[in-house]
């Protein structure tokens, strides 16, 4: 029951993820966006577990460093990860936190591109815009952790010191 300006939050479903797969390409088919909640550690330090995701349809090819959703060809599971390899007829997609790539994947397995990235009801910086194209190259070679942490550790410094 709700009262005044208080309404009561949102019930939260868990949706199995082969379902969540066929929604997901069910709304973006239409040109829709879609919002979800991550699961999984393989896209930190930029995505965490609880984060909320908006995927949007592609609009043409993906790019390196882009944030992509794919089903993944063994169950229809999603995979969000980002393109760190672009080819001629696919891309490589490796999660930030992983230290070896997915495999090349086609146009077909790639569903839409992460847009924007919530946690705890604010934007959180994602590494979505121009330095996208940076981090996936640091990601393709194995420094994006080591770098990441390099720069946590300064910046604690820095912290100490002001």
């Amino acid at each position: 029951m709700t009262h005044g300006l208080n309404p009561e939050p949102p019930k939260l479903e868990v949706v199995p993820n082969d379902e969540l797969a066929a929604l997901m390409q069910a709304v973006l088919a239409k040109g829709g966006r879609f919002r979800f909640q991550a699961t999984g550690s393989s896209m930190r330090p930029f995505i965490r577990e609880g984060d909320v995701l908006t995927v949007e349809p592609l609009a043409g090819p993906a790019r390196l460093g882009e944030v992509v959703v794919c089903v993944q060809a063994d169950g229809g599971r999603l995979m969000v990860h980002r393109v760190v390899r672009v080819g001629r007829t696919g891309w490589l997609t490796k999660g930030d936190q992983a230290r070896q790539a997915d495999g090349w994947v086609a146009q077909p397995v790639l569903v839409g591109r992460v847009v924007r990235v919530e946690r705890q009801g604010q934007a959180a910086w994602a590494g979505l815009g121009r330095e996208r194209v940076l981090i996936g190259w640091l990601s393709r070679w194995g420094w994006l952790v080591p770098m990441v942490g390099w720069a946590a550790a300064l910046m604690k410094k820095i912290r100490r010191f002001s």
